[in-house]
């Protein structure tokens, strides 16, 4: 009998001990820095800028001070279609006398021209015409074939002992060679620049190609 009254004295004892324990870890929480409504309050308090770190205020640029160039390129002209379907190009003709390089004309040209699929041809030994602005800014570029490439003419009607065509005239050599070289036409065009390639990776618009520069020709 004395046992059965035991059993629910125990119980309410445990559950007025636990009940303290947690009252006293819920005030406990209620005094901490840390507790929710704190939590809840940080992202607010983390967005107002900080007393002790004060804004820079802007540079005045003067009036006078001189522009920076940018560093891209010159935005293509935009090409005008007409009514014919057929393409303006501006031909530059450029000649090759004892190794020097020079314009010999140029011109605006219309016809049925190509345009362009995939990635122009890159190869050591090419020439890499382009054209820039008074900027030195790059508004077009094409590369072609040297015209002054060095190489060998065979002349089947000249055979030697062995009865093999030998060679009987070489070009390159510091003969007259010509190329002709079609770019979009560009109002702001003002100079031509020349390059030997070198290598086999296309430079872009803002990096000078890996190469020889064989001629710079200012433009009217």
């Amino acid at each position: 009998m004395i046992a059965r009254a035991f059993q629910p004295l125990s119980i309410l004892v445990f559950l007025l001990t636990l009940g303290v324990i947690l009252a006293l870890f819920w005030f406990k929480e209620e005094a901490s820095p840390n507790s929710a409504e704190s939590r809840k309050k940080a992202p607010q308090q983390n967005l107002r800028p900080s007393a002790r770190a004060p804004i820079a205020p802007a540079l005045a640029v003067p009036a006078d001070a001189d522009p920076v160039a940018p560093a891209d390129p010159a935005p293509p002209a935009t090409e005008v279609p007409r009514a014919d379907g057929k393409r303006e190009l501006q031909a530059y003709r450029f000649v090759v006398r004892g190794g020097v390089v020079s314009l010999d004309g140029n011109q605006r040209i219309v016809g049925d021209f190509h345009r362009r699929r995939g990635p122009q041809a890159w190869m050591p030994g090419m020439w890499c015409v382009r054209l820039l602005d008074a900027n030195m800014r790059v508004l077009a570029e094409e590369t072609a074939n040297a015209p002054d490439e060095a190489c060998v003419v065979l002349d089947p009607n000249n055979l030697d002992a062995n009865g093999k065509p030998q060679a009987t005239q070489f070009s390159g050599a510091g003969e007259d060679a010509m190329l002709q070289v079609r770019l979009p036409p560009n109002p702001e065009a003002k100079w031509l620049k020349v390059y030997r390639l070198s290598g086999m990776e296309r430079a872009d618009w803002n990096t000078e190609p890996m190469g020889k520069l064989l001629t710079a020709i200012s433009l009217p």
